[in-house]
């Protein structure tokens, strides 16, 4: 996703090298970057795992507010060699 101010600022209210840091991510569905290099993804958006949670959504991924980007939460394994 692109960067932005709302972002920034959100990483900013973490951790004032996460800004520095910032390169992005995969541009295409993450599930399958993720499972072509052989892990075994479960990838949910923040806004869905917020709503689950019945915690409210971080500004920085409101779908509600316009400058607001799209954000995941990812875990991920390497199967067990057979």
């Amino acid at each position: 996703m692109k960067d932005s101010e709302l972002l920034r600022s959100a990483r900013a209210d973490i951790s004032a090298e996460l800004v520095d840091l910032w390169r992005g991510g995969p541009t295409e569905n993450l599930d399958a970057w993720l499972t072509r290099r052989g892990w075994q993804p479960a990838v949910t958006d923040i806004a869905e795992a917020a709503a689950a949670c019945k915690r409210p959504v971080p500004p920085a991924f409101d779908p509600a507010r316009a400058a607001a980007g799209r954000g995941r939460l990812a875990t991920a394994h390497l199967p067990e060699p057979r």
